[in-house]
């Protein structure tokens, strides 16, 4: 039983083992880094992309682009790559950052290829359907009002303005 009365016991780490990945390139010179780590059923993979805010040259492009990969494809539709992507148990993660934006996919080994399929397609064959992005503005709009109201998007935008400047 805890007893938190006590304190932890404290020992040092002696030893920390990274894994290695194996690294090679696709026929498309694309870098490629493998990590094998055991025998777990799952796959993840992660694509990052030299994309980020600080590469836009528009504002809102890089967010608009990643969230509106996710609307539609030439093979399917929004809802279709949620409800496939669902029924094979596996999970799409798309966010930007300053510097990069990444696509993550999470799935069985035993589904790899039908999801990476999916991805493919969503990555290479966009869509961007009018009326969705219309409606994705006009709730950005609407989230940017509010999040300019809050002290904390204040103090980070003056932060970052002292600390990097206007531009």
């Amino acid at each position: 039983m805890l007893d938190r009365e006590k304190q932890p016991k404290y020992t040092e780490i002696e030893n920390i083992r990274l894994h290695e990945p194996k690294c090679t390139s696709l026929s498309n010179k694309i870098p490629l880094a493998i990590f094998n780590l055991g025998s777990q059923d799952i796959v993840k993979l992660d694509l990052i992309f030299d994309a980020g805010i600080v590469r836009q040259d528009n504002p809102l492009i890089a967010s608009t682009t990643i969230e509106m990969l996710q609307e539609g494809s030439l093979q399917y539709t929004g809802k279709e790559i949620a409800e496939e992507i669902d029924f094979l148990g596996a999970h799409l993660h798309y966010a930007i950052h300053k510097d990069y934006a990444k696509i993550s996919l999470f799935t069985l080994k035993k589904h790899a290829a039908r999801a990476f399929e999916i991805l493919a397609d969503t990555i290479k064959n966009p869509l961007f359907p009018k009326q969705q992005l219309v409606t994705y503005i006009a709730k950005q709009k609407q989230m940017f009002q509010l999040d300019m109201e809050k002290v904390k998007t204040l103090a980070s935008r003056e932060f970052s303005e002292k600390l990097f400047g206007k531009n």
